[in-house]
């Protein structure tokens, strides 16, 4: 979505349509490196780990095979920063606040509301961790595990889409 600004436009990425549908504005898993670039800029940090390149704008990593360039995984492990450093995009948080993240229960009411189709789900060899998985896009949410607290007041941590 773009919006007039005094300056010509502004790009919207809305974290709900991300959540939604696994699209991140255009891009999607299955886009390219280049796709990236076009849509977010060149401001970007780049980490190399040899087989796998990660570009990131932000906390917003997109993740691609060297040898192939087609993205597998699009994540924002750090919530406290949702925005990307680019003056021309604006990131739509919808009810996701940097300052105070919501709980495992404030997602599950806001996806209710919304009615977004959603499983919750137990990862048993990492930690024994309940997550989100959106049933339409395969987006994964991840919360701040506690044992001094309930599955409910967990915080939100990450928001995750990787391939298969």
């Amino acid at each position: 979505m773009r919006k007039p600004t005094a300056n010509g436009f502004m790009q919207i990425i809305s974290i709900r349509t991300f959540i939604e549908t696994g699209k991140f504005d255009s891009i999607t898993l299955g886009s390219t490196k280049s796709d990236v670039i076009n849509l977010l800029g060149k401001n970007l940090e780049f980490l190399d780990c040899k087989y796998v390149q990660i570009i990131r704008y932000g906390s917003y990593e997109f993740s691609y095979f060297t040898d192939s360039e087609v993205i597998f995984g699009i994540t924002n492990d750090s919530l406290q920063e949702l925005q990307i450093n680019n003056k021309n995009i604006e990131i739509d948080k919808w009810f996701i606040d940097e300052n105070d993240l919501p709980t495992f229960g404030d997602v599950i009411e806001q996806l209710e509301q919304n009615q977004i189709a959603f499983q919750i789900e137990n990862t048993p060899s990492f930690n024994n961790e309940d997550y989100i998985r959106i049933t339409n896009s395969n987006v994964t949410l991840d919360f701040k595990t506690s044992a001094e607290k309930q599955v409910a007041d967990f915080k939100l941590l990450g928001i995750r889409l990787y391939e298969g």
